[in-house]
């Protein structure tokens, strides 16, 4: 018997309380004076012992004191990974890094000879950890706790390497969590904030400013750009304006210098190669609105693609700003706002359909939205209060069936090109009347057909 405890127990530290526990269960099983190898096997050994003996401690505490033992066991166990064929094994923790119950549990079951606490040497630090790593792989309860919560410590356990990285780098913001580590890191502090230390939790909530201050900074540099372009093209606009003027004056000078034919002449050619140059001025500051409109959509779809919504949301509406004419930004813009309107927490103005809504687009100036339903009507609304312009029905009755229903999204989708050029030819009072061209009569025609 006595070869069969040492042979178990090994040679690892904490082994004399392992034979302590063997010993006693064997001595309550004893005949008479004698200890035999059948009651050593009826406890299943040192390692039986030690889960009885741990078993029995937790029974002993009270409720408060049983949650505290499972996040302390939680920090003193390596749970290993789904690749790695090991088992789960003990690792030391500083018991600084426990709050006061923690520290209260720990004393209590260092006592019973189930945990182990030391002093680091050079350091001072005091850390604790399991006596045995049999009772890591006898424990039922323990293996419970472990099992439940493996995906969460194989978190913590890998921010505890970027946390030590953050350390070494003296808390410097390029170590900081970014990207899908921190949305990763904020959805375990949202859930597990309790069973974090305080230095974990210093370390997401440092990587959490950090990432709103960047995003702050882009915003800002966003609307400086903006603000830049927009008075680019003002100068730009104001200085073809100017250029036109002249070019007028000059073309009237000329035609009014009789007996100047060859002044006039030169004086025609000048005016027109300032008229060349101001165009090409107001083309050049188009075109970088248009590349910043491409700019700001790229960047839109890099983030939403991220799952950063709000922001790409932004940088779609900024796209629309720099160029009213990038329909595929205005209609992204109003289809996200369709598909995760529940993102922004505040309800949108209402444009109302019987039905599902097949298409949507904005008019140039981004003033007016253009929709078509399967409800076999197509509406024009005012893009900002959602209030109705007109309305406008496709002939025919209504039909649940898919054939009959793709049918009336084509023909509504056919109506898109009439309206347009239905709304560019209506000019729309102060008071929201609509005003006709014999145009406009002729294209509503065809579409009430």
């Amino acid at each position: 018997m006595v070869d069969r405890i040492l042979t178990d127990v090994g040679s690892e530290p904490g082994r004399l309380p392992l034979v302590e526990f063997a010993l006693t269960e064997i001595w309550q099983r004893r005949e008479g004076r004698r200890l035999s190898n059948q009651a050593y096997d009826e406890i299943e050994g040192v390692s039986g012992a030690l889960a009885r003996r741990a078993e029995a401690e937790f029974t002993h505490l009270s409720p408060e004191e049983q949650t505290g033992t499972q996040r302390l066991f939680s920090r003193l166990v390596r749970v290993a990974r789904p690749e790695e064929a090991g088992e789960d094994t003990r690792q030391r923790a500083e018991l600084s890094e426990a709050d006061t119950l923690e520290k209260r549990v720990a004393n209590r079951l260092a006592d019973a000879r189930l945990l182990v606490t030391g002093s680091e040497a050079g350091t001072g630090t005091i850390s604790v950890e399991v006596a045995h790593e049999v009772l890591i792989r006898n424990w039922e309860r323990l293996q419970g706790w472990l099992n439940e919560d493996r995906e969460f410590l194989l978190w913590r356990q890998r921010l505890s390497g970027l946390l030590t990285g953050w350390k070494q780098a003296q808390e410097s913001d390029e170590a900081l969590l970014r990207g899908p580590l921190f949305i990763e890191a904020q959805k375990w502090f949202d859930q597990r904030s309790h069973d974090l230390s305080n230095q974990e939790r210093k370390f997401i909530s440092a990587s959490r400013e950090e990432r709103e201050r960047l995003a702050q900074e882009e915003r800002e540099r966003q609307q400086r750009q903006l603000a830049d372009a927009e008075e680019r093209r003002q100068e730009q606009v104001t200085a073809a304006k100017s250029l036109r003027r002249l070019a007028w004056v000059l073309a009237a000078v000329a035609l009014a210098a009789v007996g100047g034919a060859i002044f006039g002449f030169w004086q025609t050619r000048i005016a027109n190669q300032l008229s060349v140059k101001a165009e090409e001025q107001t083309r050049i500051a188009e075109k970088q609105l248009e590349q910043a409109s491409w700019a700001s959509f790229n960047q839109a779809d890099l983030q939403i693609k991220r799952g950063e919504w709000q922001e790409g949301l932004a940088h779609l509406a900024r796209a629309v700003q720099f160029n009213p004419e990038n329909r595929i930004a205005g209609e992204r813009f109003f289809q996200e706002l369709i598909l995760n309107s529940w993102r922004l927490g505040t309800p949108l103005a209402a444009f109302h359909h019987d039905d599902t809504v097949y298409s949507a687009v904005f008019s140039p100036d981004g003033s007016k939205v253009l929709t078509a339903s399967g409800d076999n009507t197509a509406k024009l609304c005012d893009a900002v209060t959602a209030y109705s312009l007109a309305a406008f029905l496709r002939g025919g009755e209504r039909t649940a069936s898919n054939e009959n229903r793709d049918s009336a999204s084509r023909s509504i989708l056919h109506q898109i090109e009439l309206l347009s050029e239905y709304v560019s030819e209506r000019e729309i009072t102060e008071d929201g009347s609509l005003i006709s061209s014999s145009r406009t009569l002729q294209l509503r025609n065809q579409l009430m057909k």
